[in-house]
């Protein structure tokens, strides 16, 4: 028992060593009424085929007895198969290695139930992989699993004592089926007159299988009350076969409707008919109950709305949902409870009595009329979902060597123009001579499977498909090793591949481009299009042999459509040979993706500047797509259909353009406006300077910054534009416009339609004048907006929608682009103010802009910057941040005014005493110098009385006692003038915040309860949401937010897998309506998840995320915590971007969760000065942080432990890595190696920190 508790906890949450390792699954359970706690233990489905597992146990719960010895309390049946499903329950091998009598047990049709007893007397109740209330459900199935053992008990007299001690005292589990119509329908009927648990197995509680026969197993169940499983006993294998057979026909024994049987025997010992092991296997009657399943699915496809797909039973299923649609129609709740699950079976039942038939009658007469089956078996389609380096191709050639397949690869097809069309007629000519064709591509995006699809089915419509799925998902679980496996497959191969010549394009570029296609893959899902057109899907392990491969795909076809078969099948041996011939096969078309067009540019030398200009084709300001999207949609918020008309047009028919500008002058206009393009290719020219004109990926050059303002759009059934008004700069640069009315195009009806055509609808919308078409306009709604740059993190808008947008240059022709391409922007746009900079509110603010304008630009001089155009080395970027006037800090933009005296260098954190107390004395004497300043500034008499009192209470307990001294009190002091700061009472706000994390924080160890997740698929989902985030240009308080919500929502909710994506997004959705003042529109959530989940799901989703939480959404946002103490560190720029990352590490890392924010945030900043070198954490820093230098310690640990691993979240890296954000990323991980460089590579956290 110790030796199988070892094994499963080697397998747990990871895969075992080898080639095909495997992973097994514990969850923790409590147990109701009881102390003891149980484990939960599951492989994954397919593990069950391997012949290397600690067991095979399907339902099995450990736990440990009082004396600290592992027991198994709940153990079921070994995983068995269908008859033919794998090769052991092959009739051959069966009759070979097994011996009766064969005990044939009725399949129950409903879901297993595990009783057992624990140590204590509890009667223990489990599903197959859980026990006692689910959070995701009302009632679990061991709920009422424990309901129904009650009611057998109480019927003869007996407690649930009584068993728990009976099955204890016998080490014994009881395995029974739940069939309850009441609680959950299945395919067969279970009224109240019949439904309860059906006993069907009594195993031992040991790590092998042992079982009880039928006998036993019927009078434990007359003893204590269940129902019983019938069985019949059967000595001979071929008698058993005969038996199968025969109620196969009808799909019922004795009267009663049955989905097949369990067979239960033993494995034949070493002396020929020694009894061996326990050993089942089952045989699943295939009709009437795949005709039963196929009216269930094509119900629920009406009532969603659906067409029905259906190849089998074509006319009586035709009858039936004729029949199901006038039901549906008549009463409109019943579609809401079959739906659930509900009156399935009536509705099914209903229609075979009004046919007057029963299922297994409609089989037959099928059959007498030669109706049942598929007319033919020919146009088969084979479509493999796959990557680069799966095998398909190998498994296509073996097909093809052993059962004359047609085979089309798409790599064989050359040039570029119409090749998925040429490709899928290829396949039609194909099927011409080939009753099945295998259309080998990846295939492996939805898009290209609905093209091969469709344009076979407009040849050939009665063309059926076959997925040959290369099963990629969960990514998360599977993508490592199939990198693995596929990487050493294509490298190994080289050049003998069509396009992907390994040898020749080299290792990098061959697994970039491998990355590509793995990144792309989506999986096979057949709820919906196009994958629901597939017959037949046969799931493939990628890792896998393409021998097992190739013998998964025949079983499958054979025992799908026998009649394609019309030769003997061949052997493992003949197999193996086909698989020899594919792989020794040489390829004869090789061709380059690029289809033999040159290597342009190449050998070509840089363009001159002087070239540049030629080719430029105009002038613009590039306008964020975020800001023109969210004025339509706010002008056509409350606007009348008529109104909306041509907007809703352009959105559904995305003839929105994809990127705005406002134009400055075009080259068509320079004859009339020579001197406006003149001027602005001077700026060009300067701002080009020395930079290297053959790079690419080299920034577009900024010729300064603007300002612009959206005042009203106009539009007529044609096109639609917005009149813009360019405003001069708080420099006072215009930029001219060479256009009569400055506008941004929005769309066009079609393609037809020009976005010149703008200029012709506002010179008759000035004139007045109707064209054609009516013309209409509407204002933007007036709206206070703060509008954030992450970086610079507090600017707002004026009265009205205001941009700053960047003046670049775009260029039209493919040759320009080529030298200066989309990426040539040095900054993101930020939002400029018509009012001057103004402070997040409340919250202690770091912008540390200036009160007034004058202030921006008097320093603007100082720091050298230039008015007008942006020197080429040193692009305008935004309002520069500066101190308060009244204080004695010096502003950021000046790296002097930051310096401190450096102390040694720091290669591991000192303790912050004895070296630093000269500092803090120094520190002392000036923030209170400060101070004092500030009372002299201002006459007493002159102070407002409130503000006065305060100060110099502040200032007076700060001198009480000098090593007490209050520094907090000071600086807090400086802000009294300002009534944003909230100075007065910013400690009270900071300790009620203190005291709201306790409330808000999730439980760290929540996914010990989640069936389907881990925290790598958590991490995965971040990284995610990061990248949204940045494309939505939100808040990095929305952010925060956000994780908070997912990480409180999945701790008390569980969640499977395929809705993971769903609470994320919704999460972010509901942050982002919380923090920001424009939050984006719910479909733009629905369209970044891929369309996956409609806006109805979102919102549902919505409701019940905020139920859940109980619509408390007050947390304290880390953002607060950062700035508080960044007050303490006067603003320092580059310090606090570098705290923020690792901020945003503790959202990936799961590990970060037992921690409180406040706590993260000032071991962010600790670790952010000790990489900058900013000296030690003073006195000052750890009052305003609220934590001690040790107290950091263990979150440093984490961050610097993080930091040394490899890059696990790329997205997080990758915003990081750029210049905004002062390429934290790159700085900290270079730290962190330097840092670490001393220790062995192979230590863990833990012995990183005895190391220190």
């Amino acid at each position: 028992m110790t030796k199988l508790c070892q094994a499963l906890e080697a397998a747990k949450g990871g895969k075992q060593a080898g080639k095909k390792g495997f992973s097994c699954k514990k969850t923790t359970y409590p147990v109701a009424g009881s102390n003891i706690t149980v484990d939960s233990w599951r492989f994954q489905d397919w593990d069950y085929k391997r012949d290397d597992l600690p067991t095979y146990a399907r339902g099995l719960f450990t736990t440990k007895r009082s004396d600290n010895k592992h027991e198994i309390v709940i153990r079921g049946y070994d995983k068995f198969f269908n008859v033919d499903e794998v090769t052991s329950t092959r009739w051959s091998q069966i009759e070979a290695n097994t011996v009766g009598p064969y005990e044939l047990s009725v399949k129950e049709n409903g879901c297993i139930i595990f009783i057992s007893g624990l140590e204590d007397g509890t009667l223990l109740v489990c599903s197959k992989h859980s026990t006692g209330a689910r959070q995701d459900t009302e009632q679990s199935h061991a709920m009422v699993g424990e309901r129904w053992v009650r009611t057998h008990l109480e019927a003869v007299g007996k407690t649930t004592r009584d068993l728990a001690q009976a099955l204890r005292d016998a080490n014994l589990t009881a395995v029974a089926e739940l069939c309850d119509d009441e609680f959950e329908e299945h395919v067969l009927e279970y009224p109240p007159d019949r439904a309860g648990l059906y006993l069907h197995g009594l195993n031992y509680n040991l790590p092998e299988f042992v079982t009880m026969s039928g006998p036993q197993v019927h009078a434990f169940a007359d003893e204590w009350g269940f129902k019983k499983a019938d069985f019949i006993s059967i000595d001979s294998i071929d008698q058993v076969k005969s038996f199968l057979e025969k109620c196969a026909e009808t799909g019922s024994w004795e009267g009663r409707d049955t989905e097949g049987f369990v067979v239960r025997c033993k494995i034949r010992g070493r002396k020929n008919q020694d009894a061996g092991p326990d050993w089942f296997f089952k045989f699943k009657f295939e009709e009437p109950y795949l005709m039963y399943r196929q009216w269930r699915e094509a119900t629920k496809a009406i009532i969603a709305g659906r067409e029905p797909k259906f190849r089998k039973h074509k006319k009586i299923t035709e009858e039936y949902l004729l029949f199901a649609r006038r039901r549906l129609a008549k009463d409109r709740n019943l579609g809401k409870l079959y739906n659930q699950n509900h009156g399935i079976i009536k509705m099914r039942d209903d229609f075979l009595a009004e046919k007057g038939q029963n299922g297994a009658d409609i089989i037959r007469q099928e059959q007498k009329e030669g109706a049942g089956d598929v007319e033919d078996v020919s146009n088969i389609v084979l479509v493999p979902i796959a990557t680069i380096g799966c095998g398909k191709t190998t498994i296509a050639t073996a097909l093809v060597r052993l059962f004359d397949f047609g085979h089309i690869q798409n790599d064989n097809i050359q040039g570029q123009k119409g090749r998925p069309q040429r490709f899928a007629s290829q396949v039609v000519s194909e099927l011409a001579t080939h009753k099945v064709v295998i259309a080998d591509r990846n295939n492996h995006q939805k898009r290209e499977r609905k093209q091969i699809i469709s344009d076979v089915q407009r040849i050939i419509p009665e063309a059926r498909f076959v997925a040959l799925h290369y099963v990629h998902e969960p990514k998360s679980k599977l993508l490592d090793q199939i990198r693995k496996v596929t990487q050493e497959r294509v490298l190994e191969r080289g050049d003998n591949h069509q396009t992907i010549q390994a040898g020749s394009k080299g290792r990098r570029e061959t697994i970039g481009i491998m990355e590509g296609f793995l990144n792309r893959f989506q999986g096979c899902d057949t709820t919906s299009d196009p994958d629901d057109s597939f017959d037949l899907v046969i799931n493939l392990d990628v890792t896998a042999s393409s021998l097992d491969n190739l013998d998964t795909v025949i079983t499958k076809l054979y025992n799908t459509y026998p009649k394609l078969f019309d030769k003997e099948m061949p052997t493992r041996g003949d197999m193996q040979d086909a698989i020899d011939f594919a792989l020794n096969s040489q390829v004869t078309v090789k061709h380059e993706l690029s289809f033999g067009k040159e290597n342009r540019g190449a050998e070509k030398r840089p363009p001159t500047p002087a070239q540049l200009v030629k080719k430029l084709a105009y002038f613009s300001i590039s306008v964020p797509k975020s800001e023109i999207e969210q004025a339509l949609a706010d002008v056509f918020a409350d606007s009348s259909a008529e109104e909306a008309r041509m907007y809703n047009q352009l959105r559904q028919s995305r003839r929105i353009q994809a990127q705005f500008h406002v134009t400055l002058i075009h080259r068509a206009s320079i004859s009339s406006h020579q001197h406006v393009w003149e001027s602005y290719v001077n700026a060009f020219m300067q701002a080009l300077g020395s930079g290297n004109l053959a790079d690419k990926a080299a920034p577009t050059p900024v010729l300064g910054l603007a300002r612009v303002k959206l005042e009203r759009v106009v539009w007529d059934d044609r096109i639609m534009a917005f009149v813009v008004r360019v405003l001069p700069t708080e420099s006072g640069e215009l930029w001219p416009s060479a256009n009569a009315i400055t506008h941004v195009t929005v769309g066009t009806a079609s393609p037809d339609v020009k976005p010149k055509e703008s200029n012709e609808l506002l010179a008759r919308w000035e004139a007045g004048q109707e064209g054609r078409a009516k013309t209409w306009e509407k204002q933007p709604r007036t709206r206070n907006r703060v509008v954030n740059d992450e970086n610079a993190e507090a600017v707002t808008a004026a009265s009205t929608r205001l941009t700053r947008a960047k003046a670049t240059i775009l260029e039209s022709g493919s040759q320009v682009s080529a030298v200066a391409k989309k990426p040539l922007q040095a900054r993101k746009a930020a939002t400029s103010t018509l009012n001057g900079p103004q402070r997040r509110k409340a919250l202690g603010d770091v912008t540390n802009a200036a009160k007034g304008a004058e202030v921006v630009q008097d320093a603007k001089k100082a720091a050298g910057a230039k008015a007008g155009v942006a020197a080429k080395s040193q692009p305008v970027g935004g309002v520069q941040k500066l101190t308060r006037t009244n204080s004695s800090r010096a502003a950021l933009g000046v790296k002097d005014s930051n310096t401190k005296p450096k102390p040694a260098e720091i290669k591991k954190p000192a303790s912050g005493s004895g070296a630093l107390s000269k500092k803090r004395t120094q520190t002392t004497s000036s923030s209170t110098a400060a101070a004092s300043l500030n009372e002299e500034a201002t006459p007493e008499a002159e102070q407002p009385p409130r503000k006065k009192s305060i100060t110099e209470h502040l200032v007076r307990e700060s001198k009480t006692d000098e090593e007490e001294y209050d520094c907090m009190a000071v600086l807090d002091a400086e802000d009294l003038g300002d009534p944003s700061m909230c100075a007065e009472y910013v400690r009270e706000i900071f300790e009620y915040y203190h005291e709201l994390e306790k409330t808000t924080m999730p439980n760290p160890n929540y996914m010990e309860h989640q069936d389907d997740l881990e925290w790598k698929m958590r991490g995965i989902l971040v990284d995610w949401l990061i990248e949204v985030h940045i494309r939505f240009r939100l808040l990095p308080e929305t952010l925060f937010l956000a994780v908070n919500i997912i990480d409180r929502f999945l701790s008390a909710k569980i969640v499977p897998l395929d809705k993971l994506q769903l609470v994320g997004i919704t999460a972010m959705f509901i942050a982002s309506k919380y923090e920001e003042v424009l939050p984006p529109h719910v479909g733009n959530f629905v369209h970044v998840a891929d369309d996956g989940f409609t806006v109805d799901e979102v919102l549902r989703a919505e409701r019940y995320t905020l139920s859940t939480l109980k619509y408390d959404l007050s947390y304290p946002n880390p953002m607060n915590f950062l700035r508080r103490i960044s007050k303490a560190d006067k603003y320092d720029i580059q310090t606090r971007t570098i705290g923020k990352y690792l901020m945003e590490i503790s959202l990936v890392d799961h590990r970060f969760l037992e921690y409180r924010q406040s706590h993260v945030a000032a071991a962010s900043m600790y670790l952010a000065r000790l990489i900058l070198d900013r000296g030690e954490w003073s006195s000052t820093l750890c009052q305003f942080s609220g934590y001690t230098e040790e107290e950091i310690m263990p979150v440093f640990e984490l961050l610097v432990d993080y930091l040394r691993a490899p890059v696990a979240h790329e997205a997080l890296f990758k915003k990081y890595a750029s210049k905004k954000f002062l390429k934290a990323s790159i700085l900290t991980r270079k730290w962190a190696k330097d840092y670490c460089s001393s220790l062995p590579d192979d230590l863990s956290l833990e012995e990183v920190k005895e190391y220190q």
